[in-house]
């Protein structure tokens, strides 16, 4: 019986820091997690690198916010691939994560940057009620 709670301890030590680490990967040091948020586009200055967006707080309450864009800023389609800046617009519905304030990744949430060439015409036509 006593080799048996001698293994369980020991099993317990060895499991207990991996589990802290996983938690430790989603939350910065300022407690905040690390998860895409979604938000709304409400003014991009690709002249002075500025975004504007309207994001929602903890408390549930839409607030405008403005990020200075940096340069390891990744910016995604909604297919993925890497993109610029300049494929935002006024209206698009984006995913963003950031930590300490700074916009760290950003990506389209709505299919307005597909290819002429890639559409068909269903994407096209108006859905029909």
């Amino acid at each position: 019986m006593l080799r048996l709670w001698l293994t369980l301890l020991a099993v317990l030590s060895l499991c207990l820091p991996l589990v802290l680490a996983e938690k430790d990967k989603t939350t910065t040091k300022d407690g905040s997690d690390n998860k895409p948020q979604q938000a709304k586009i409400t003014n991009v200055d690709t002249r002075l690198g500025a975004v504007t967006v309207r994001i929602k707080d903890s408390q549930g309450r839409e607030m405008e916010k403005t990020f200075t864009v940096a340069p390891g800023v990744r910016y995604f389609d909604s297919r993925g691939r890497r993109v610029t800046l300049d494929i935002f617009t006024q209206g698009n519905d984006v995913s963003l994560i950031e930590q300490g304030g700074k916009l760290l990744e950003m990506k389209v949430k709505n299919n307005l940057d597909v290819d002429p060439k890639d559409r068909k015409s269903s994407d096209l036509t108006p859905a029909r009620k």
